[in-house]
């Protein structure tokens, strides 16, 4: 094997394809689960890191390299090399973390003019430290693993294998404090490596005992057979790979281990530091985590690990409940956990707990007792969705009640449930009563809603009861109110949708389908992410509403455009969910009912193949 490596002829080409190959696989994959520009900037980092092992080995004598990338895992340069002395598969080593780890510091202290502008300047500064300094942890197969194991462990093969041990479970520990799960997959492959491990260091440590020094080929072959003859012919020529392997790089000189673990402690020094100063402007986003306490992120991911859960998560409560228990006494997030219990009750022991939490007055880490209210009377609604309105109208006065009596204080969490019982009651025949409390509505949110959010549910409800009595025109004037024009004229907001629908039910047709082009068409807005904003493009536009837009279209005669519409990628979505059923809200909007039917009409007609509501 050894001589037909040597004569093999370079496969060049195969080598820069696996590359390329393995590259695109991995940026797409990173892509996908991150965003693209972190993906192009850690493959450019670890491309950079593996080109300075890559050259290093060239300089120094390896031949026959290949590089390939392991998605979620990084990258990897090979080579074969004949016998090496320990400072020349150090400075291999070192190679590959160090010049990433120099230029990325540089980067972070010290950006050109400009680099603010770039938004990938910080995210490819950033990584070349963070995967790099990574990278010189004393773990193996990681680089710095790499390099403590030759400095202080090549001449005792026990030890090394005392260290893999360490190693293993220090991966495997750092992989469950990253939650990471290509970590942990490494971390187990490892493991089960270590009989392989075990059985290099028994033949290391007889072949350095005999008289020889054990450097004879063709003696660790016997070797091999004879202690380890039941393990069959690929799993004893993997072993005499791996012996070989180490034997071709020559213990260090004292002078060799204590430059290469001052080398490391020099990294790490000077390194962390900047690390630590980076982070926070790095990521903005995260300062409010940073100053968590261990046991509160404990908990905040086991939180998330148990809201992604629908199905069988006893697992993920008990470990939610065990992160509790960790929490200090005076923490937020116990109100949280109250939330989550009571939430977990039925009607009326929920209500019961809902009330002891709105007297206590306490807000949650996640949990506003205002959301919590209305969750609650959201919950009481879609109960009552499926009765007809006069039970439909008595369930939610009673809820209005309730949350009047447990929480005075609070009217902004019950504008919705007010205005479905203002619907029910008008569905149930008591119309008056029902503009008595849509009149009532507006002018408390006139007085008490500083941002106006209530204030616009209310006009939005206002606006859709006169449409369902066939007074257009009067929605028309309530939607046109002057606080509310600019938001119509500039298309923001559902406001402007129901405008575009006013329009088009009073026979204002060419005007409505102008106003549903602008509402229903929006930009995305420019991030930090964003390839467009990078590249000096438009942002792109999207349709949110296309249905609203096809039912404009084809008021307008051009079904044609409608049908073509409904057939792009978003369309196609809002064609299958009118077909399940899924238009609108769990708790759908007031006196809405007439645009479901129209919407579901359109959808009928227009939607492509199998994606088409049923007439």
């Amino acid at each position: 094997m050894e001589a037909n490596q040597r004569e093999r002829a370079p496969q060049h080409q195969l080598k820069a394809t696996v590359l390329l190959l393995s590259m695109t696989v991995s940026l797409a994959l990173w892509g996908l689960a991150f965003d693209w520009t972190f993906a192009a900037a850690l493959v450019a980092v670890l491309l950079v890191h593996e080109l300075g092992h890559a050259l290093a080995m060239r300089v120094l004598g390896w031949k026959d390299m290949s590089m390939f990338f392991v998605p979620f895992v990084g990258a990897v340069v090979t080579g074969r090399t004949g016998e090496v002395p320990a400072w020349k598969q150090t400075l291999v080593l070192l190679a590959g973390p160090l010049p990433g780890l120099l230029a990325g510091s540089a980067a972070l202290l010290y950006p050109p003019d400009g680099a603010a502008a770039l938004p990938w300047w910080d995210e490819v500064a950033f990584l070349a430290v963070t995967v790099n300094l990574f990278n010189l942890l004393p773990i193996t197969p990681l680089d710095g693993g790499r390099l403590v194991e030759i400095a202080l462990f090549s001449r005792w093969p026990r030890l090394r294998l005392v260290f893999a041990a360490i190693s293993v479970a220090g991966l495997g520990g750092l992989a469950w404090w990253l939650e990471s799960m290509p970590l942990g997959a490494v971390a187990l492959l490892l493991a089960l490596a270590l009989p392989h491990e075990w059985r290099a260091a028994k033949l290391e440590a007889d072949a350095d005992g005999s008289a020889d020094g054990g450097r004879s080929l063709a003696q660790l072959c016997d070797q091999v057979q004879q202690r380890f003859s039941g393990l069959g012919l690929p799993r004893q020529l993997a072993l005499v790979q791996s012996v070989q392997l180490r034997r071709r790089v020559r213990p260090p000189r004292r002078w060799e281990s204590v430059a290469t673990l001052l080398i490391l402690a020099a990294a790490y020094t000077a390194t962390l530091p900047l690390l630590k100063q980076a982070w926070p402007h790095h990521r903005a986003e995260d300062l409010e985590a940073d100053a968590r306490t261990p046991a509160q992120v404990a908990f905040d991911i086991a939180w998330d690990e148990y809201d992604m859960l629908s199905d069988d998560n006893a697992p993920a409560d008990a470990k939610l409940r065990a992160r509790q228990a960790a929490l200090a006494a005076d923490d937020l997030r116990h109100v949280d956990m109250q939330v989550l219990q009571a939430q977990a009750l039925r009607h009326p022991e929920r209500r019961l707990a809902i009330e002891a939490l709105l007297e206590a007055g306490r807000d949650g880490e996640r949990w506003e007792l205002g959301d919590v209210l209305q969750a609650e009377l959201d919950t009481l609604a879609h109960a009552a969705g499926q009765a007809n309105a006069k039970e439909r109208a008595v369930v939610l006065g009673d809820a209005i009640a309730w949350a009047e009596r447990a929480a005075p204080t609070r009217f902004a969490p019950t504008v919705r449930t007010r205005l479905l019982w203002a619907e029910a009651l008008d569905q149930a025949g008591d119309t008056p009563r029902a503009q008595a409390l849509l009149a009532e509505l507006t002018q408390r949110t006139l007085t008490a809603d500083d941002c106006q959010c209530e204030l616009r549910e209310v006009v939005r409800a206002r606006a859709w009861f006169a449409l369902s009595h066939r007074q257009a025109d009067q929605a028309i004037a309530v939607l046109e109110e002057p606080r509310f024009r600019d938001n119509l004229q500039q298309g923001e907001g559902r406001l402007a949708i129901d405008y575009a629908w006013a329009l088009l039910l009073a026979g204002q047709t060419d005007r409505g389908l102008a106003v549903m082009r602008l509402a229903a068409v929006v930009k995305a807005r420019p991030g930090r992410h964003d390839d467009a904003a990078r590249r000096g493009a438009a942002p792109p536009e999207h349709v949110r509403n296309p249905l609203d837009l096809a039912f404009a279209l084809s008021r307008a005669g051009r079904d044609d455009e409608a049908r073509a519409l409904l057939g792009q990628h978003h369309g196609r979505w809002h064609c299958t969910a009118a077909a399940r059923g899924w238009l609108g809200y769990p708790i759908r909007e007031p006196w809405q009912g007439e645009r479901w039917r129209h919407l579901q009409e359109t959808a009928s007609r227009l939607c492509p193949t199998g994606h088409a509501a049923p007439s």
